[in-house]
């Protein structure tokens, strides 16, 4: 009976002996893990200071790429936007602006001349080009109007002109001169032949007043009343023989063809279309009453005639 009973007490014996040798290695590993625990705190101090570090590098690369990027751009912004002052001049090409205009070269280099005269006229940003084409154009009277452009990439200004337009010829005791319709003397001398087929109107100027090319030699008002009733006479199927200014007057002679009389219009007068109505209303009562006049028709009080 006792015998029996022993065997489980070593058995258990030997049981409590096993988990008693396993417990100093559990003992151990827990120990190990607590150490690591412990240092915990001093890595990641080590890891935040170095990702900080990193952040910071990384800062500093964008920033001075981009400022890289900047001054280049401000140098391309620069090199593109400066202008030479070697600028290029278009005419329009017609047979009369050919006639009209000098040769491209004068223009060129007056506009060069309008570039250099200011720093501020060197840079696409500063030009004023409304003020470099009224300067090119108050210099050259032959340019009815002058357009500048400015190029995107390149660096030459390109200035567009086109020609004033001859509207009357006036012959003087100096010459004889294409005016356009303000006025200003264009072309002279050999020049007026290339507009021969155009058959402008040749207006005396017997004022003896010197006249010089590219100068105002009538007013605008004079020349618009000149082209009115000549045009009001054209309607009419009146023609015309001869225009005269006299000298001392402000008066312009009419000479109808066929007719021994001329006609006196009043150029101090903006009423021209009434003026050529009053002498039509005359000239028809006195082709009914044949009546010729044998020296002229004064229109130039408005609202009355006179002839003689």
């Amino acid at each position: 009976m006792f015998k029996k009973n022993k065997k489980p007490e070593i058995e258990g014996r030997q049981r409590r002996s096993r988990h008693a040798e396993e417990r100093p290695a559990s003992f151990s590993y827990h120990a190990r893990r607590s150490d690591q625990l412990l240092n915990t705190g001093r890595v990641i101090a080590r890891s935040e200071t170095a990702a900080k570090a990193r952040a910071a590098s990384r800062y500093w690369q964008q920033r001075f790429g981009f400022g890289i990027l900047l001054i280049v751009g401000l140098v391309c912004l620069i090199y593109i936007s400066t202008l030479s002052t070697q600028p290029r001049v278009v005419l329009d090409e017609t047979v009369l602006s050919k006639a009209v205009l000098q040769d491209n070269s004068v223009y060129e280099n007056a506009a060069a001349d309008l570039l250099k005269s200011s720093i501020l006229n060197r840079n696409k940003i500063t030009l004023s080009t409304n003020e470099l084409s009224s300067r090119l154009a108050a210099r050259f009277p032959e340019l009815a109007s002058v357009r500048t452009s400015l190029p995107v990439l390149t660096h030459r200004v390109v200035l567009y002109g086109t020609s004033a337009e001859p509207v009357i010829i006036l012959a003087s005791p100096s010459g004889s001169y294409a005016l356009d319709v303000s006025g200003v003397a264009l072309l002279t001398g050999a020049q007026l032949s290339s507009l021969s087929s155009l058959n402008l109107p040749l207006v005396t100027d017997e004022s003896n007043l010197p006249v010089k090319i590219r100068h105002q030699a009538l007013t605008s008002s004079n020349v618009s009343f000149i082209l009115t009733v000549l045009a009001q006479l054209h309607a009419k199927k009146l023609p015309v023989s001869s225009v005269s200014l006299p000298a001392g007057a402000s008066e312009l002679d009419v000479h109808l063809e066929g007719q021994p009389y001329f006609v006196k219009f009043n150029l101090q007068s903006n009423s021209s279309r009434q003026q050529v109505g009053t002498f039509m209303a005359v000239y028809k009562r006195l082709q009914e009453q044949s009546i010729t006049p044998g020296q002229y028709v004064d229109v130039r009080v408005d609202g009355r005639a006179y002839y003689k």
